[in-house]
């Protein structure tokens, strides 16, 4: 409850804030909790070891199932793909972290909070015996990223630690994509003149990458967000804040792919300037 409180605070206008605060009430932070609850995630993940080897006739593979799927005026297309998996294969080296992340939602609505207030508040004993709420199954998405090129390297426990982090990363991101109620979300800010957000390639962002900008509309009792635009991610402006991008450690593999980002950047640039509506304060989601 005491996660609940301090989002609900989140989530309130500094009218109602103040009301709360001022009269002792705060049934209206609490109140908010049902919608907390219904949009609560748990992410599962598992890791395994790839070596070169493995990883290249993964991507191989795919890249020829793709194919055999593909209409005849694409299949161009998909056969630069595997030649180009083929060029990667020749490049790449080391052991690889893999990552398959599975999403799940908790299954939550309003009739569940009476339950629990009813049935359990007061007895924790029988909500950990009798109590059956569940978490849905929304998807997974898999990943990986690159280790060591020997498992005698002098910073195995270093590049291993590091490849799980950016697997896990990129696993997060490609849910993201995947799952609309799983879009990635940040705030919007101003820095010299330009449009820019401290989200990168962790996240998952790319260079041309659409994102819906919200503008913060105050209601009595809330903070609603109404669709003011749309921005996009400018050319080779994408902030690398991946796991230790500043820094190259000996026996790290390769992959033989072109790298998205730079990580002499602060933050990810947009398209346009700062504008009445679009600017400080306001919230972007990637766009569908």
């Amino acid at each position: 409850m005491g996660t609940i409180y301090e989002y609900g605070k989140v989530g309130l206008s500094e009218e109602a804030r103040k009301v709360a605060l001022e009269t002792g009430n705060n049934d209206i932070f609490y109140n908010l909790h049902t919608k907390l609850l219904s949009t609560t995630y748990v992410c599962v993940n598992n890791y395994r070891m790839m070596n070169a080897k493995e990883k290249s006739a993964t991507a191989i593979a795919m890249a020829k199932v793709t194919l055999e799927f593909l209409p005849g005026i694409a299949k161009m297309a998909g056969n630069i793909a595997v030649k180009a998996a083929e060029t990667a294969a020749a490049k790449t080296k080391g052991y690889f972290v893999r990552t398959n992340a599975y999403l799940f939602k908790l299954d939550w609505d309003s009739e569940k909070t009476l339950e629990m207030y009813n049935k359990y508040w007061n007895n924790v004993a029988d909500f950990n015996a009798n109590a059956n709420y569940q978490l849905k199954y929304v998807g997974r998405s898999s990943k990986y990223a690159g280790a060591g090129l020997t498992m005698k390297s002098a910073n195995l426990d270093k590049l291993i630690a590091r490849g799980a982090l950016r697997a896990t990363d990129a696993a997060f991101a490609a849910l993201q994509r995947d799952y609309d109620e799983f879009r990635p979300m940040s705030s919007l800010h101003e820095e010299d003149g330009k449009l820019v957000a401290y989200i990168g390639t962790k996240e998952g962002v790319k260079a041309g990458d659409k994102f819906d900008v919200f503008m913060c509309q105050k209601t009595d009792k809330e903070i609603e967000w109404k669709k003011v635009g749309t921005i996009k991610v400018a050319k080779n402006s994408v902030w690398d804040n991946q796991e230790g991008a500043n820094e190259t450690l000996e026996g790290e593999a390769e992959d033989g792919e072109k790298k998205e980002g730079n990580a002499e950047l602060k933050y990810t640039i947009f398209d346009g300037k700062p504008g009445k509506k679009v600017g400080e304060g306001c919230l972007i989601r990637l766009a569908k």
